[in-house]
């Protein structure tokens, strides 16, 4: 499994993580330095190695509120 970020906007990639902890960590930063409309036009996707399968796990609004929900790793 793989967890991408996309920048929904420019259609970009902007980095793929193997967990989704790291993944709302780097949004949780985002929204630290730069506030939650920072991640508007993000959105984190989950992609099956095997079969190629991809799932919209949240978008917006809805990852900052998920990022947010989720305690940072100790």
């Amino acid at each position: 499994m793989i967890l991408e970020l996309w920048h929904g906007d420019s259609g970009n990639l902007m980095c793929d993580f193997r967990t989704e902890a790291e993944a709302l960590g780097v949004v949780r930063i985002a929204i630290a330095e730069s506030g939650a409309d920072s991640v508007l036009a993000w959105g984190l996707l989950q992609r099956d190695d095997s079969s190629g399968e991809v799932r919209l796990i949240a978008e917006g609004s809805g990852l900052a509120d998920l990022a947010l929900s989720r305690p940072a790793p100790a």
